[in-house]
């Protein structure tokens, strides 16, 4: 199943597997250019799977008798595979979509196009020509069809299709309404009815507009693998904002026909996605994690420490516990949530106390005001480097979650090398 961009496809205990490279097209690799890129053909390997899941939740919801193959991803070493069963196809004919790489295009089944439009309609994907050949999803998706025994028919072993005389394409029209051509009741009386597959949907979703995702790493090949997600495409194309029907096979050589109105359409849904979706996605993301920042800034201290040092949490050194010449809080402090302070004048200097509640504020930091206000209500504990084993990522977050600091900063208070009085030790 699949021509090159698949990846290399092996068949081991009944099992397909598609193990994604590279491969070379001419002179050049498909998804690196000059270089062969694994991280890219993994990245459009994913996107087979996620294909699969949102064609079968739709045909399952509509009852569609049209199966798609069950698989999953499997990373290894850096390695990625796509595992899936073997399909009874050796006897198929291949009714939708290429696998030529556009030599020839089908779409020669009335039943299963109108499963694919309806499909279309649900997702969002326009309806455009691929080599004169109108389909509704990226040019190399397969269609294949069977004919398969009905249960009960007799004969030989042959394998049974479950879908057989159950599906819409046995009994009626779309509508409900009417009976399809003759041809399929003639082989209804022979015994035998046909069993659909979709396959290879690796392209089955627009991809992001190239010129308007500047930011990212620039990538010749990037609509191969960088492709718009399918809640974007029913909630917020569909739903939202109204755009157009998306067209999978834009800026590739497969979309060539009406390229720049599906051009013009792709580039308002990106943009859309770059600068109105993700940003708010974004801000309730910061909002959810301040509200948390703040729950956990005025949990009592007593549950904190309980928490540091309960079995469930990482094993603490003895500079998790509170110490130091500051005098214990009293026990009716203890019960009392602790109230966030306001960050000091940015010029103020930092306490020469050792103690474990002193505050990181170096005067020689050139980290910026946004980083002096994150760090304001750092314990001095947290960056004693003699109390940690660096690089142990856990002992810096057990120090994090007893002092009620939110892990997001974890990376920035790690690579802050001016935090230190002294640089951390070699590794």
């Amino acid at each position: 199943a699949g021509g090159k961009a698949g990846g290399t496809k092996f068949v081991a205990e009944g099992m397909l597997f598609k193990l994604a490279t590279d491969p070379t097209i001419g002179n050049r690799y498909l998804y690196g250019g000059v270089a062969a890129n694994l991280d890219f053909s993994a990245k459009a390997a994913a996107q087979e799977l996620k294909g699969t899941n949102s064609f079968y939740s739709f045909f399952l919801a509509e009852r569609i008798p049209i199966q798609v193959p069950l698989q999953t991803i499997v990373d290894y070493r850096g390695f990625r595979l796509v595992a899936m069963p073997v399909l009874p196809l050796s006897q198929s004919q291949l009714i939708y979509g290429s696998n030529d790489a556009g030599r020839h295009v089908y779409n020669s089944d009335p039943a299963f196009d109108r499963y694919m439009q309806r499909a279309g309609q649900h997702l969002h994907l326009a309806r455009h020509s691929v080599m004169g050949t109108m389909l509704n999803t990226g040019g190399d998706v397969e269609g294949h069809v069977v004919h398969v025994q009905k249960a009960g028919g007799g004969g030989g072993a042959v394998a049974v299709d479950l879908h057989c005389g159950k599906g819409p394409q046995n009994r009626e029209g779309e509508d409900g309404k009417g009976r399809e051509s003759g041809g399929e009741r003639q082989e209804e009386k022979k015994g035998y009815c046909k069993s659909y597959y979709l396959l290879d949907l690796g392209r089955w979703a627009p991809p992001e507009s190239p010129l308007d995702t500047q930011h990212l790493p620039p990538s010749e090949s990037s609509v191969f693998y960088r492709m718009l997600r399918p809640e974007f495409l029913t909630r917020h194309c569909k739903q939202s904002t109204k755009v157009p029907a998306l067209s999978s096979d834009t800026f590739s050589r497969w979309g060539m026909h009406q390229q720049r109105q599906h051009q013009d359409n792709l580039r308002d849904a990106t943009r859309i996605l770059c600068g109105n979706v993700i940003d708010a996605a974004a801000n309730t993301l910061l909002l959810s994690i301040r509200n948390k920042s703040v729950s956990g800034s005025t949990a009592t201290i007593s549950e904190t420490e309980s928490q540091s040092s309960s079995p469930s949490s990482s094993p603490s050194s003895p500079s998790c516990s509170r110490s130091g010449p500051s005098s214990p809080r009293s026990p009716s402090s203890r019960s009392r949530p602790s109230s966030p302070r306001s960050p000091p004048p940015l010029k103020s200097s930092r306490s020469s106390s050792s103690s474990s509640s002193s505050l990181m504020k170096n005067k020689d930091s050139a980290s910026g005001d946004e980083d002096d206000a994150i760090l304001y209500n750092v314990p001095q504990s947290v960056f004693d480097h003699k109390s940690l084993k660096w690089p142990d990522t856990l002992d810096v977050a057990a120090l994090m979650h007893k002092h009620g600091i939110p892990i997001r900063h974890l990376k920035l208070l790690w690579d802050h090398p001016k935090l230190y009085e002294e640089k951390k030790p070699e590794t």
